[in-house]
């Protein structure tokens, strides 16, 4: 009797492994909360992988809509199917789909589809926030994989990361970036001081 049910424990362990671990193919119907990048194909971006990713203002204006490029070259050789993915995540404003066969959303973020897992190139609608008096984080991940369905190192990604900036930001006075900078010059006056004080007055 007890070697039943240990040997039914064991099973349902096992079945609850299979439904609670992913496929190997589960990537490839997008992704999202990646803020360490795709390692699950690789513990570290490759710079064999090049990103490109145009569209970007060089500063953005509040409520503007701007269209992203996205693609990439390098990796494993494309196939005909399973060729890439990617996750697009911005630190404000809205991200809308331009083609939802081939881009989904996920949490606030953009990524593939199982059917824009089969090409390299994609397009992000990205609509600024209300206020363009401040700094929007950019971070796109994206995976070059060679089509053999499981996870390899043969399979190859790379991680952008960029500042974009509103028309109204303005740089920081040269005291705000280095706090106690002054201070610490003054510091170094007043000990330069003493150690000559000290100095000629031993004189």
């Amino acid at each position: 009797m007890r070697i039943i049910v240990a040997l039914s424990l064991i099973l349902m362990l096992l079945t609850a492994g299979i439904f609670l671990s992913p496929s190997n193919d589960a990537r490839s119907t997008g992704i999202s909360n990646v803020q360490n990048g795709c390692i699950c194909h690789g513990a570290n971006p490759t710079t064999s992988v090049n990103i490109s990713m145009d569209g970007i203002p060089d500063r953005f204006a509040a409520g503007m809509t701007y269209t992203f490029d996205i693609s990439f070259a390098g990796g494993p050789e494309p196939t005909g199917t399973n060729q890439g993915g990617f996750n697009l995540h911005l630190s404000a404003g809205t991200l809308a789909l331009v083609n939802v066969t081939t881009t989904q959303l996920m949490d606030g973020e953009v990524t593939h589809t199982s059917a824009g897992n089969d090409q390299r190139a994609w397009q992000v609608n990205w609509t600024a926030p209300d206020s363009d008096e401040g700094v929007v984080d950019i971070r796109l991940h994206v995976n070059s994989v060679n089509g053999d369905q499981s996870n390899s190192d043969e399979d190859k990604w790379n991680t952008l990361k960029l500042e974009l900036k509103g028309v109204g930001w303005t740089e920081p006075k040269a005291e705000e970036q280095t706090p106690g900078f002054p201070f610490l010059l003054t510091l170094l006056a007043l000990i330069g001081s003493t150690l000559w004080f000290s100095r000629h007055r031993r004189l």
